[in-house]
């Protein structure tokens, strides 16, 4: 889930990553063994969100689709 032309990046368990977004775009941000529980993060780098669709349609476990499902307006 990255812009077409942005870099992969990938850490290490219990090792700081640290990254520099330049081309604007949706990036996600996943922890490999816990993605399963919901451990899923969207950057948002410019105004352009053109791989929008491209990031929906990523087959992402259950846990991970709620947190970026809208937040539910029923109280």
């Amino acid at each position: 889930m990255i812009p077409e032309g942005g870099g992969l990046l990938r850490g290490s368990i219990g090792k700081e990553v640290a990254a520099s977004f330049t081309l604007p775009g949706l990036y996600s941000i996943t922890c490999a063994p816990q993605i399963g529980t919901g451990m899923i993060a969207l950057v948002v780098v410019g105004d352009d969100v053109s791989n929008l669709e491209a990031v929906k349609a990523v087959k992402t476990p259950k846990k991970a689709q709620e947190r970026f499902a809208p937040p539910s307006r029923n109280c």
